[in-house]
């Protein structure tokens, strides 16, 4: 008998790890190639410097030897420069997305900086999601799902920490990245993915690009709804088996 409340028991658990949905704030898509933040309903490419080894034929991209920390390092780029190399992405429908696009932020004050050490849209410890709504796409990566720090606090003191957590992302550069929304004619957002400050940057500046697909496109056929009742009947059914079984001699 108490082998076959073991079997049981091993059935059902089988049965509800199946059917069950996975929680995770990111989750693995197209084998690591992409990874899908449940925080904020997108996706973001995995390696977060895929141009420094992929222009799609863009001009404009900078191209030095080995890993330079900083502006104008390897995969950097001109504001416009960034956005012609995601149209190309979505040109050549890369990983089989057309939808590629910069991550995206609201300017939540008067037009332009509204500087502080929390709680608005530019400077230190931003705001990123409030009742739905996601005020800054990779500030809330950087933030919510990544649990990084400002170097500095929302007092305002100074914290120097070496710290920073990438997840599961390769070649994250501990550089700027640009946003996608104008700051003002010559100037476009962008997020400092090492110190954790929102602010504008000149477009000519050079800057990295982590690009990012709204929603979910990426995943993986989903169960149809009637398969875990199935699953279950099916636990239900060999169970039942092995009650039956008469042993042998």
């Amino acid at each position: 008998m108490q082998k076959h409340a073991c079997e049981l028991s091993s059935a059902v658990a089988l049965t509800l790890l199946i059917a069950s949905p996975v929680q995770a704030a990111l989750v693995e898509r197209l084998g690591g190639l992409a990874y899908y933040d449940t925080v904020i309903d997108v996706t973001w490419l995995g390696n977060a410097n895929l141009a420094a080894e992929q222009t799609f034929g863009v001009a404009g991209i900078v191209s030095l030897p080995g890993a330079i920390t900083g502006k104008g390092a390897d995969g950097t780029m001109s504001w416009d420069v960034a956005n012609q190399w995601v149209a190309r992405m979505n040109a050549v429908r890369y990983l089989g997305s057309n939808q590629w696009r910069l991550p995206t932020m609201i300017d939540t004050g008067a037009p332009g900086c509204d500087f502080s050490n929390a709680g608005t849209d530019c400077g230190w410890n931003v705001q990123t999601t409030e009742n739905g709504i996601v005020y800054s796409e990779m500030a809330s990566l950087y933030y919510d799902t990544l649990g990084n720090a400002a170097s500095v606090s929302p007092s305002g003191a100074y914290l120097f920490s070496a710290n920073l957590n990438i997840g599961p992302f390769s070649n994250f550069s501990p550089n700027w990245y640009w946003l996608g929304l104008q700051y003002s004619p010559g100037v476009a957002w962008s997020f400092a993915f090492y110190i954790g400050e929102q602010d504008g940057n000149a477009k000519m500046e050079l800057l990295n690009v982590e690009p990012v697909v709204s929603g979910d496109p990426f995943r993986s056929v989903p169960l149809p709804p009637a398969l875990p009742s199935v699953l279950a009947a099916l636990a239900a059914m060999y169970v039942g088996r092995q009650f039956r079984r008469v042993p042998s001699d």
